[in-house]
């Protein structure tokens, strides 16, 4: 094991300006530090984490909440590209991202405490949950994924102004008969009820109104199917408007078995530009979720507040995804 007495040689240094250079300290020239660090990365030098911690009285440690996702778990391609660039971020800063889960002799908090764990990111979880609600109403430095809680960094997609902005695109397009297949999240409702928000608003902004609306289930194919087939029994749309992209490519397996061409008979559009969504043939009409500046501002703004405990602000982030300009329906 490659330890700071062997920077220490090799450099002619002491031990204790090898510390201070890896530590940052202000008492070591910036030219000091560089030659420490190069020397300790071509050694394959690692620090000690228990070491580190009692000298900084820091543990490093990310606690990261990610729960309650049926089915898709850890294969979510959303949460999984946020997820990745949080943990690459805070890497970068020195930081280890494990994951919180309950026992029965442990709820989230406890486990933070346990492992004494400097902040916690809330990426996905029912905040119904009493143990949720517990870590929410904890003073630990905390970076909450579209949703808002006071005295919490909150960094959230910009889907209202995505849904917007495909409204106004599809109206600019030609639609004018629009029709809504919302997917219900459960406990992430809020998430989708933004677009929904957006979708009338711009409606009626735009002197229209929808002409159909079902529900599905988010993400699930099956009810998708089943949503799509109602809403065309019902109702003679130009354009079907979906708040996810399982559920719009779903639907559009259901268009085609009854000989129905998107694009050119009925528009369709989904919502987050999944990468099955520009696999698909044709590629769907959809908004992109800036997945990676999601994970990238979460982690960022989170070690922000830990550097700066006593002069950051928490605040609130939209962070902006962009068009996808697809094959399933007319747009500007």
């Amino acid at each position: 094991m490659v330890t700071q007495k062997n920077i220490a040689d090799e450099l002619g240094l002491s031990v204790a300006a090898v510390s201070k250079a890896l530590s940052d300290s202000s008492d070591v020239s910036d030219e000091v530090k560089t030659k420490v660090k190069e020397v300790a990365a071509r050694l394959g030098y690692v620090p000690n984490a228990t070491a580190r911690a009692l000298r900084s009285h820091k543990s490093k440690l990310i606690g990261l909440l990610y729960s309650g996702i049926e089915k898709a778990g850890l294969s979510h391609e959303f949460f999984s590209y946020v997820m990745d660039s949080f943990r690459k971020e805070a890497e970068k800063e020195g930081y280890s991202v494990i994951f919180l889960q309950e026992t029965p002799s442990m709820d989230y908090l406890d486990m933070v405490h346990y492992w004494d764990m400097d902040a916690v990111a809330v990426l996905y979880c029912d905040f119904a949950r009493p143990s949720v609600k517990r870590l929410i109403a904890s003073d630990i430095p905390m970076v909450v994924l579209n949703f808002h809680f006071s005295g919490k960094i909150s960094v959230q997609s910009n889907s209202y102004y995505g849904e917007k902005d495909l409204i106004q695109r599809l109206y600019r397009g030609g639609y004018r008969k629009f029709a809504l297949i919302e997917g219900e999240g459960g406990a992430r409702a809020p998430v989708f009820k933004e677009r929904v928000y957006a979708y009338y608003a711009t409606l009626k902004e735009l002197g229209l109104s929808s002409c159909g609306e079902e529900t599905c289930k988010a993400y699930d194919p099956m009810t998708s199917l089943v949503a799509t087939k109602k809403i065309l029994e019902r109702t003679k749309p130009d354009v079907l408007v979906y708040t996810d992209d399982v559920c719009a490519l779903s639907g559009i397996i259901h268009l085609k078995t009854m000989g129905i061409t998107p694009k050119k008979d009925i528009g369709v559009v989904g919502f987050g530009g999944m990468r099955m969504s520009r696999l698909s043939n044709p590629v769907l009409t959809s908004y992109v979720l800036a997945q990676d500046s999601l994970g990238i501002t979460a982690a960022a703004e989170l070690i922000k507040w830990l550097k700066n405990p006593n002069s950051y602000l928490p605040k609130r982030f939209f962070i902006d995804g962009t068009f996808q300009e697809g094959d399933t329906a007319r747009t500007d």
